[in-house]
């Protein structure tokens, strides 16, 4: 993968989610390495300053909605996406959550 690519830069996930955070850091709002000795699964929050944007214009006294999806990967990791509702009722992603949990 070339360098610079939003996708996979490293063949082994661990160190490619690494990466990506450090490259990313200003979008991730929760970050939690897994540690089986502890029995903590791997978490990572996800949210761009467009998605804050929307939050705050949408979110407040208004509806606020959940949908996880899980074993849509090689991992078998949960995807949460949270999302808020605009004037016309269309959803809109204000973050997302991965988890091994």
């Amino acid at each position: 993968m070339k360098k610079g690519s939003n996708w996979k830069c490293h063949p082994n996930d661990h160190m490619n989610v690494h990466m990506w955070t450090l490259e990313h850091h200003e979008n991730v709002f929760f970050l939690q390495e897994e540690n089986k000795t502890k029995d903590l699964p791997f978490t990572i929050g996800i949210q761009t300053p467009l998605q804050i944007g929307w939050l705050l214009e949408f979110g407040h006294n208004g509806v606020l909605s959940m949908d996880v999806s899980f074993g849509t990967n090689v991992q078998r990791h949960h995807l949460f996406t949270l999302m808020v509702f605009d004037h016309h009722c269309q959803g809109l992603p204000i973050a997302w959550v991965i988890t091994s949990w």
